[in-house]
């Protein structure tokens, strides 16, 4: 299904070579990873050395935030 909900246009198994189809019959299991929950955790501002400004030229959008935490839940 599409993001707003119309099914999406689906591809004639003729489409695929005979590689891409099996692949796509086969299920694969997730990583456990994936499998366990995670939750998001802020962490400290970050703080940039030498020139601040220069930095934020190259990371428009990350320059003095928080750094955000992946931390599985085990």
């Amino acid at each position: 299904m599409a993001a707003n909900g119309a099914t999406a246009p689906r591809r004639s198994t003729s489409d695929y070579s005979e590689v891409q189809a099996s692949r796509l019959r086969t299920s694969l299991p997730l990583p456990d990873v994936l499998r366990n929950s995670f939750r998001v955790v802020d962490g400290p501002p970050s703080s940039a050395t030498g020139n601040p400004g220069g930095l934020r030229l190259y990371f428009l959008y990350l320059g003095g935030r928080v750094i955000r935490v992946v931390r599985l839940m085990l």
